[in-house]
């Protein structure tokens, strides 16, 4: 029967259509494979491999990125090869701390804009796929050290790439590049370039421009010449491969490049290759069989000399670069030679043979020499080990067995205990994650380690300042904790608390800093009050149905989150926490707000988003320390003029509400740096916001407006400390002349408006960076001068 799979790119191979449900391996779950779209994924265990959080998911037949990947935001390394993912949500951003990702052999046409978001990444590979081009925002990953690219349908690169100034190493191996495209010559710190099995046929003469090329790979491609101006320069790198090309390149002073073949394989050349001479016809590096001395198979070779070859070894790459599974191919290889050179030196069975008959015609001696055996030595007896301990990350430890000693004093304290320098035992401190200083302050952190309880002898460690335990499966707190009496900062984010537990109230001492979001706390108990210390704390997430009338005593609280839960109203008497500068109630169902609240002198940040509000709390407006005002997701349909009274605002934030139009006295509020009203129903450009002095942000997108004034009385050009412009996703037909005039603009928004083409003057704005519109508008010429401008 003939094989049903067709080569639909290099390296992966799918099913072909009618065949494709008849193929599933019969050991996969029981599982409709067409409704595993809707099927929510079950993802595995999230391991520590060097030191990273690493979720590795390869050949799992995912079709979609699972959203339950976007739940675990400390992961480092996301290894998805070998799937059929195409497609990434939008909130892949959230993943923060992502610095390597990993994507081959899925069936990505085009490199999608949402992992540009990963502004962190080090290392990406995207290689065996289907990408013809690169977006422009491939330029936020402006942290990237490592790019493989290759096997794709590239032919070109964007300018954008030219902000990745860290970039060290780039693969473009099999793709359809007909030459080096011009951005690749302004990476700076370029290493490892990687252009093999392309059609290039000339070099450009600014190659020598990066000055940092050590290594460069041009084999199986067309060239036929190389320039003379180039030939000191490449003469000068560690490695370069120009094997395969379409003629003979000749090279005219002293090669190296054999010189690295030699060293790594220590294979000696042929009689008619010259390496210390001046040979007139040089080939790049040959890599031929490194076992030449050994009757090896040719099927053979190619997995023999991996070991020695630099294109997905240690050997010539960095960590960040090489593959996951590089060492274990490395190890398998190197095991595999060894057996096969062993069987190569053993004798054949045909020697024993003919010894026999070579004893049976006279020709050996017929008598056996006895060879005297040698005596055995004697075994060791065994010595009683020491007892061991399994660690937190599955380590035996041994642990040193306390010498028995009669006639001790009983009050006599125990100190033949070694203690680290942070005056811990090294016999406990042994079992869990090392013990860190940030800042001069001791911190454990053991997030995301499967914690069912509280580890006791973890109490023995009296002087940490913060203990971190997010994301475990902890219920209840021992009594030892009152050993960590001088504990600051205790997190216990997402665990499984429903009530608070009691043996926590003896940290009420020094505890400034308490985390208990997504758990599923109800109440809290009435000792809390005599946390007399405690600044900050957070709530978020939980099932509060009242608000907690003990938290009114917490005198010295500056910041109080609350969001996310069930909120109806809050007491008067949170009138107390006279030193409260932050409060977060979005999420809740607050329909007002006790006037009481303004009695709150220290108050700066008030968060009530999503609250489902139809006006503005008159209350909020005798907080006049406010700075930062959220009010948006409610049905907000208007704003007062009492909002006049915040002189101190600086950042408001009402969009996706109702609003049509801004209060006359708006433009009263002279120290506003940061407006959103983004998604209302505004129809006319407000023309109070000409008239704010300090405006620096301004985000008016998803409205309803149709074009911007230009008149004597106002006009946008009035904005002139404007950094930020938003104004995408209108009804906008043309741009007035007057827009040149906001010099400071650095960041312009006008997509998804029907324009037909941008004004001559918009080639003024000498500090614009950024600009997003659509593909179709008519860009002015002298628009590309702009040196720092980046088009999306």
């Amino acid at each position: 029967m003939g094989s049903c799979c067709s080569a639909k790119q290099a390296g992966s191979f799918e099913p072909d259509g009618e065949d494709r449900m008849q193929d599933v391996d019969v050991d996969w779950p029981a599982v409709d494979v067409r409704d595993t779209v809707n099927t929510p994924y079950l993802l595995p265990d999230v391991r520590t491999n060097n030191g990273k959080v690493t979720l590795d998911l390869t050949s799992c037949k995912l079709r979609d990125f699972p959203l339950e990947i976007l739940e675990i935001p400390q992961l480092q390394t996301l290894i998805l090869n070998s799937n059929n993912i195409t497609n990434f949500p939008y909130k892949i951003f959230t993943l923060r701390n992502l610095t390597e990702l990993y994507l081959r052999n899925n069936d990505l046409d085009f490199l999608p804009a949402q992992i540009c978001t990963l502004v962190q990444l080090k290392v990406l590979d995207v290689s065996c796929n289907k990408i013809r081009s690169l977006p422009y925002s491939s330029s936020h990953l402006y942290n990237l050290r490592s790019l493989s690219l290759k096997y794709n349908s590239l032919n070109n690169l964007p300018n954008s790439l030219y902000y990745l100034i860290k970039l060290e190493y780039l693969n473009l191996e099999g793709n359809n590049l007909h030459a080096i495209p011009e951005v690749i010559m302004k990476l700076k710190n370029i290493e490892i370039l990687i252009l093999s099995d392309n059609s290039i046929d000339s070099l450009p003469v600014g190659l020598n421009q990066l000055n940092t090329l050590k290594k460069l790979y041009l084999d199986d491609n067309q060239l036929k010449e190389i320039p003379k101006s180039l030939q000191p320069y490449l003469l000068d790198l560690e490695t370069l491969d120009l094997s395969n090309n379409s003629a003979e390149i000749s090279l005219e002073n002293k090669i190296t490049t054999y010189r690295e073949k030699e060293k790594k394989t220590k294979v000696q050349p042929s009689k008619g290759e010259k390496i210390n001479g001046n040979p007139s016809n040089i080939i790049a590096i040959d890599k031929t069989a490194v076992f030449s001395d050994i009757n090896l198979d040719e099927s053979d070779r190619e997995d023999n000399r991996e070991m020695f070859k630099g294109e997905r070894s240690y050997e010539y790459l960095k960590s960040f670069d090489a593959e996951p599974d590089a060492i274990e191919r490395m190890r398998r290889g190197a095991s595999t030679a060894k057996l096969r050179t062993q069987e190569a030196l053993r004798p054949s069975p045909k020697w024993g043979i003919l010894v026999r008959e070579l004893r049976k015609a006279g020709f050996l001696p017929k008598v056996n020499v006895k060879v005297p055996k040698l005596r055995k030595e004697k075994k060791k007896t065994k010595s009683r080990k020491n007892p061991s301990q399994i660690t937190w990350r599955g380590w035996r430890v041994d642990v040193p067995r306390r010498p028995v000693i009669t006639n001790v004093d009983e009050n006599k304290d125990d100190k033949a205990g070694e203690l680290d320098r942070y005056g811990h035992p090294t016999a406990i401190t042994r079992l869990f994650p090392p013990v860190e200083v940030l800042e001069g302050v001791i911190t454990l952190d053991m997030t995301l380690h499967k914690l069912q309880h509280f580890p006791v002898k973890l109490c023995q460690l009296r002087n940490l300042d913060i203990l971190m335990l997010d994301y475990n499966k902890i219920h209840d707190v021992p009594q030892a904790i009152r050993n960590l009496s001088r504990l600051k900062a205790l997190h216990l984010t997402s665990n499984e608390l429903e009530t608070l537990p009691e043996n926590l109230r003896y940290l009420n001492e020094h505890l400034k800093i308490l985390y208990l979001k997504d758990n599923k706390l109800k109440v809290l108990p009435d000792w809390i009050i005599s946390f007399l210390s405690l600044r900050f704390l957070s709530l978020e997430n939980n099932k509060l149905i009242c608000f907690p009338g003990e938290l009114c005593s917490l005198l010295s609280l500056e910041s109080l989150v609350l969001t996310g839960n069930r909120l109806v109203e809050l007491p008067q008497e949170i009138r107390r926490l006279r030193k409260l500068k932050e409060l977060y109630l979005g999420r809740n169902r607050l329909t007002h707000l006790p006037y009481s609240i303004t009695e709150l002198k220290s108050l700066k940040v008030m968060s009530l988003e999503e609250n489902g509000l139809e006006s503005i709390p008159y209350s909020v407006f005798g907080v006049q320390s406010l700075s930062t005002l959220h009010l948006q997701g409610n049905s907000i349909h208007s704003i007062p003029t009492d909002i006049s009274a915040l002189k101190n605002l600086l950042e408001l934030n009402i969009s996706k509400n109702d609003i049509t139009e801004l209060p006359y006295g708006f433009r009263q509020l002279e120290n506003l740096q940061v407006l959103s009203l983004r998604a209302n129903k505004i129809e006319n450009f407000p023309e109070d916001l000409c008239k704010l002095p300090n405006l620096r942000t301004l985000d008016i997108s998803l409205n309803r407006i149709s074009f911007l004034p230009d008149y004597v009385r106002y006009s946008v050009s009035e904005m002139e400390e404007i950094l930020e412009l938003d104004l995408s996703f209108n009804r906008l037909t043309s741009l007035p002349k007057s827009i040149g005039k906001l010099f400071k603009l650095q960041t312009f928004h006008i997509e998804g408006n029907p324009l037909a083409g941008l004004p001559d003057t918009l080639v003024q704005l000498v500090n614009l960076q950024k600009l997003y519109l659509d593909k179709v508008i008519k860009i002015p010429i002298g628009i590309y001068k702009l040196k720092h401008l980046e088009i999306h």
